[in-house]
């Protein structure tokens, strides 16, 4: 296993909260859109013509973006904010009214809203087994449908909503600790080398 830092409790290369906040969100969309019936995905930061021809067509689709993290002045060693989050709705119906409201093949764009929302809007997952505390709630804030870009065309209805969950980004150390960080990253060589570093806190140039 790669260890991004030896010192902390648990490996922040695979783990951490982006990581269950990820797992999270994916999780209550797929109780939402069941996957034997939605397609999903992780939709990179630039969408593009590409990318759209992509997502309608596997539609009806859902698709998760990470937008970033708003730290707060007073943070100090301890990243506290909110990370947001960008879900992708697609729907695709013969015709453009139905693309809104669905048809008996297949949903529109409201229905996936709504459920979207239900099941996202204040849910605060179970801590795991190892962790005391929560990940926090998820909060939705604006829905917009995806108008105006020169890549959408008449085929598909997109719908986008920004979410958000607290987000505490620290280390757990102890003692003497405190004073020091190892790390250790992918050399990019064979057989898994790996190139490490000490970094004595406050004395890094």
């Amino acid at each position: 296993m790669l260890r991004a830092d030896r010192l902390m409790d648990e490996d922040i290369l695979s783990a951490g909260p982006l990581h269950r906040q990820l797992a999270v969100l994916q999780g209550r969309l797929a109780q939402a859109f069941p996957p034997a019936r939605f397609a999903h995905g992780v939709v990179p930061a630039r969408l593009d013509a590409k990318v759209w021809a992509d997502m309608v067509g596997r539609a009806p689709y859902v698709g998760i973006g990470f937008l970033g993290i708003g730290g707060t002045e007073t943070s100090a060693r301890k990243l506290q904010g909110r990370c947001s989050w960008r879900v992708f709705l697609v729907a695709k119906n013969a015709r453009p009214a139905e693309r809104f409201t669905g048809d008996a093949r297949a949903p529109g764009l409201f229905g996936m809203i709504h459920a979207a929302a239900i099941f996202l809007q204040g849910h605060t997952p179970e801590p795991p087994g190892d962790r005391a505390e929560a990940e926090g709630t998820i909060i939705v804030g604006a829905i917009d449908n995806a108008y105006g870009a020169d890549w959408l065309d008449m085929n598909g209805a997109c719908a986008t909503l920004e979410v958000s969950m607290p987000l505490s980004l620290s280390a757990q150390y102890r003692g003497e600790e405190l004073l020091r960080l190892a790390t250790s990253w992918p050399s990019g060589e064979d057989g898994g080398a790996t190139l490490e570093d000490m970094h004595e806190l406050g004395q890094d140039q």
